[in-house]
């Protein structure tokens, strides 16, 4: 049987969903700060009393994603410092129903998952250029939609990228992890591998591959090899394998394109 000590030692992966808290009151609509298998920490402008129950409605906008769940509050802090500008008071909800069949949260960090990804789209730009612009590791955050910084550790010689570290809503959890990169500018191919950061990301290997379709089209295929140290929901990553990395090489194109134009 689990204790309370035991429930506070499961891991927590910060983010910030959108959240609807209903209760017996008005409801409270705020962010969350981060969810674990057994609970969420969520921000709020009024009280809500311990031991009440609650309806939780969790959307990820950006994803067009969302989740329901129940839960009991097990405790209504007021905030404090820099975090006071989030909320009044920070309320830790318990779940009691639906977390383990819908939300994204870190299963078990005793367990690994292995994921391939692969899928193409093809640039209306000279192959010459998109593989200029893909290498741009540093421009990373203006296309691809979940990376929210690109820190430049470490260049070569030629002042291309090698070593960076990144900050990413990657599936959904945000986390911090370093790529190191390869170029091969006479196959036109990018390849990174993981070289540290964050627990979440086992391994991440994977690469561009750049093909000439003509003077002024180029496919690019993204595949990479992806092992976690946790299980996500089916839900989750299927939007991740499909959606997700749709959205990100649409917004490559258009970077591309748009990058191609101005020039």
């Amino acid at each position: 049987m689990e204790t309370g000590a035991d429930k506070r030692k499961m891991p927590r992966a910060a983010n910030e969903y959108d959240i609807f808290v209903r209760t017996d009151q008005a409801p409270v609509r705020s962010k969350s700060r981060d969810v674990s298998p057994m609970g969420m920490g969520i921000y709020s402008e009024r009280t809500v009393p311990v031991g009440a129950s609650v309806d939780l409605s969790i959307f990820i906008m950006e994803s067009n994603l969302s989740y329901e769940a129940k839960g009991v509050v097990r405790h209504c802090t007021p905030m404090a410092g820099a975090d006071e500008s989030k909320g009044k008071f920070l309320i830790g909800v318990e779940f009691t129903e639906g977390s383990e069949k819908t939300l994204p949260f870190v299963e078990s960090t005793d367990k690994q998952s292995s994921h391939m990804v692969m899928q193409t789209t093809v640039i209306d730009t000279d192959i010459d250029t998109v593989y200029r612009l893909l290498s741009r590791i540093d421009l990373f955050p203006e296309w691809v939609p979940d990376v929210k910084s690109a820190k430049v550790l470490e260049r070569y010689p030629d002042g291309k990228c090698k070593r960076v570290e990144f900050e990413h809503m990657f599936l959904l959890l945000k986390i911090r992890y370093i790529d190191e990169y390869e170029y091969d500018s006479q196959d036109y191919m990018l390849r990174w591998k993981n070289a540290g950061g964050g627990k979440e990301i086992v391994n991440n290997v994977g690469e561009y591959r750049l093909k000439r379709m003509g003077p002024d089209k180029t496919a690019v295929t993204f595949h990479a090899n992806i092992t976690l140290s946790f299980i996500p929901s089916n839900r989750l990553l299927n939007y991740f394998v499909t959606v997700g990395v749709r959205k990100a090489l649409k917004s490559l194109k258009t970077f591309v394109e748009r990058q191609a134009q101005n020039n």
